[in-house]
C-alpha cells in the first residue's frame, strides 16, 4: 500500500529539486526517470516503486511530496535534508565569493586612480574579508557578527 509523506524546506524549488535528485542517488535508489517540467522524480529499490515532486510554497519555502512504500521515505527525506543544507551553503559561499572579488576590484581600481592610499587600500580590503567571513558564521554567530560589522561601518570615516 502507498504512503504519502509531505515535508517543507526552507529552499528555493530549483535547490530542493537538485537536492533531491542527488539523495535519490546517494540513498541508493535506482533512478526511474526525471521530469524536470513538473519538478519530480521516479525511483526504486527493489520491487518497491516510489515517486517525489517538488512544489513552490512560498515565501522561500518548498515542499517534497514522496510517494510509496511506508517506511522508505526515511533514507530519501533524510538525505534531503542534508543536500539542501550543503548546497544552499556553498550557493551562498559562492555568492559571497563573488561579491568580495567585485568589492576588491573596486577597491584596487579606486587606489589605482589615486583615490585610496595604500593604508586606506589595506584596510578597506581587510574590512571586506572580515565581512565576508563573517556571512560565513552560522546562525546567531553570523547575525550578531553583522550587526558588529554594520556598527562598525556607521562609525567608519566616509
Amino acid at each position: 500500500m502507498a504512503n504519502r509523506v509531505v515535508r517543507g524546506y526552507q529552499s528555493s524549488p530549483d535547490l530542493l529539486f537538485e537536492a533531491f535528485r542527488q539523495a535519490v542517488v546517494a540513498a541508493g535508489y535506482e533512478l526511474q526517470g526525471v521530469d524536470p517540467r513538473i519538478r519530480t522524480i521516479y525511483f526504486k529499490r527493489g520491487r518497491t516503486n516510489m515517486a517525489g515532486t517538488v512544489t513552490d510554497s512560498g515565501e522561500g519555502m518548498s515542499a517534497l511530496s514522496l510517494v510509496g512504500a511506508p517506511g522508505l521515505h526515511d533514507g530519501v527525506a533524510h538525505h534531503v535534508e542534508h543536500l539542501v543544507a550543503q548546497v544552499a551553503a556553498e550557493t551562498r559561499a559562492s555568492t559571497d565569493n563573488t561579491a568580495l572579488a567585485t568589492d576588491l576590484e573596486r577597491l584596487g581600481d579606486l587606489r589605482e586612480r589615486g583615490l585610496l592610499s595604500d593604508v586606506e587600500y589595506a584596510e578597506a580590503k581587510q574590512f571586506e574579508e572580515l565581512t565576508a567571513a563573517a556571512k560565513q558564521l552560522p546562525g546567531p554567530s553570523q547575525r550578531y557578527s553583522r550587526a558588529a560589522l554594520n556598527a562598525l561601518t556607521a562609525c567608519s570615516p566616509s
